[in-house]
C-alpha cells in the first residue's frame, strides 16, 4: 500500500489512525497507510490528500518591492 499525508477536511473533525485506532489524526495532518479507511475518509470528505510538509520544498524568499520599483510599475501601467 501507498502512504499519503491526510488532514481532516473540517476544524473539529476526528479521524483515527488506520495503524492504531487509539491515535487521532492531528488537525496539522499525517502520513498514513492509503489503504481502504481512509480511501473511504477521502472519499466521504471527512479527510483531504495534502502535501507532506516536510518533503516540500520552501520557496525562495523574493525581496520586498522598493518604493523606486512600485513606482516604475505604476508608470509603465499608465502608458498601456
Amino acid at each position: 500500500m501507498s502512504r499519503v499525508y491526510i488532514k481532516p477536511a473540517f476544524p473539529g473533525t476526528v479521524i483515527r489512525d488506520p495503524e492504531n485506532f487509539h491515535r487521532i489524526i492531528p488537525p496539522e495532518g499525517a502520513n498514513v497507510e492509503f489503504g481502504g479507511f481512509m480511501q473511504r475518509r477521502v472519499r466521504d470528505a471527512d479527510a483531504v490528500i495534502c502535501e507532506d510538509p516536510e518533503t516540500v520544498k520552501p520557496t525562495p524568499n523574493t525581496p520586498p518591492a522598493t518604493p523606486a520599483v512600485t513606482a516604475a510599475v505604476a508608470e509603465a501601467r499608465k502608458d498601456q
